[in-house]
């Protein structure tokens, strides 16, 4: 069939016609193809949590934990009873011979975090330490508590003066309702001993332990 010079217009022009619908198409899909990949490319934002948990802690400790006299006795020639020992700075007096005169006893340091109440007894008492008969006084055993750095124990230190010592546990009450500082300037109390002993002891090492606890 011969296709004559019109047909062959309409054709071509067809072809054209399809051929640019076509390319709009295709624009048109490549631009949201873009549009997406673009989207895609936006910067996120993201948190990391970091966390720590500090506790507080309930410590104390004898930072000076020993008194210790030496060796020594009762000058019953020179007429004497008895001999005294303290750890004041107070002189021993003067039927001791031999004994170290000393002038600090015991430290006691708030080394935790938070303040603190704090008891204090011995396992043995006057008799039980020294021994003796009631001449020259008999045996004592005694105690005071002071402040090492002021308002180390913010109020209540006691006792003040030298008192018997408390042999059951968990004690008496040296420094009350957690007034115990744990400040490093102002943590530690002191624990004078005063001890006289009778002539009339029996010889041999003497020892007693002091207990102190924190709540």
């Amino acid at each position: 069939m011969e296709i004559t010079n019109k047909t062959l217009g309409l054709l071509l022009v067809a072809a054209v016609t399809i051929s640019l619908f076509g390319t709009i198409i295709s624009i048109n899909r490549m631009n949201r193809i873009m549009e997406m990949s673009s989207l895609s490319g936006y910067a996120t934002t993201a948190q990391g949590n970091v966390s720590v948990y500090v506790n507080t802690s309930t410590s104390i400790r004898f930072a000076i934990d020993y008194v210790d006299w030496g060796t020594g006795y009762v000058n019953t020639t020179g007429g004497y009873v008895n001999c005294t020992l303290r750890t004041d700075g107070t002189p021993n007096s003067a039927g001791c011979v031999g004994f170290n005169e000393l002038n600090q006893g015991f430290v006691l340091e708030n080394d935790g975090t938070t303040t603190a109440t704090v008891q204090l007894y011995s396992n043995a008492n006057a008799s039980q330490f020294i021994g003796g008969t009631s001449d020259g006084g008999g045996p004592q055993f005694m105690y005071k508590v002071s402040q090492n750095e002021s308002n180390s124990c913010i109020s209540g230190l006691t006792p003040t003066s030298f008192t018997d010592v408390n042999t059951t546990s968990p004690g008496t009450t040296i420094c009350p309702s957690s007034n115990f500082n744990f400040t490093d300037s102002a943590d530690s109390i002191k624990i004078d001993l005063y001890v006289n002993i009778p002539y009339t002891v029996p010889p041999g090492q003497k020892l007693a332990v002091l207990t102190a606890t924190a709540s």
